[in-house]
């Protein structure tokens, strides 16, 4: 009796094709996790990887980030494919890290200019000390690493103060050259 007024059994839940499974999806409907959805959903996951690798995290990170296990994203990273997506992608971030780096140094350029013009000896020590560091980040973006044994020693003579000597580095840089 108690069947007859709760009506006819729910159906069962639809059951997924064999090779498919759960994962998490997110508010635009991407699917991260789980098995994927044949050739193209695989080779997603590869991407993904593959963006996280040249982004330098670890696999474990990206095991985390993606919900997968550490197996499967070794796996993918041992492939050929993946490493050259790596390749690819670490080109890719190093091109726009060169094309930013070309818009600082114009900007630095024009600073270190107007300090020059303004004969500020602080201010232009200041940006042409930033300029130097950024030389760094600038050659390895472009890929041309020093040898880690290379170290520059700078030896300043004794007597004249930093202060001078920036004073004395203005007044060679604005005077008219000597023919």
């Amino acid at each position: 009796m108690r069947q007859a007024e709760l009506g006819p059994p729910p159906p069962p839940p639809p059951t997924r094709p064999e090779g498919h499974q759960k994962g998490v999806r997110y508010a635009n409907g991407t699917r991260v996790g789980g098995w994927s959805h044949g050739r193209a959903g695989q080779q997603k996951v590869k991407t993904q990887v593959a963006m996280m690798a040249a982004a330098a995290c670890a696999p474990k990170q990206i095991a985390r980030g993606l919900l997968l296990s550490r197996e499967r994203v070794q796996a993918i990273l041992g492939q050929a494919e993946t490493q050259g997506l790596v390749e690819d992608f670490r080109k890719i971030v190093r091109a726009h890290a060169l094309s930013e780096s070309l818009d600082i140094a114009v900007k630095g350029m024009a600073w270190v200019n107007e300090a020059i013009d303004n004969r500020e000896a602080k201010e232009f020590d200041l940006v042409a000390r930033g300029l130097s560091n950024m030389e760094r980040v600038w050659s390895s973006a472009a890929g041309e690493h020093k040898p880690a044994g290379v170290q520059v020693a700078v030896i300043n003579q004794p007597g004249d103060s930093p202060a001078a000597e920036i004073a004395k580095l203005l007044d060679m840089l604005v005077a008219p050259a000597q023919p």
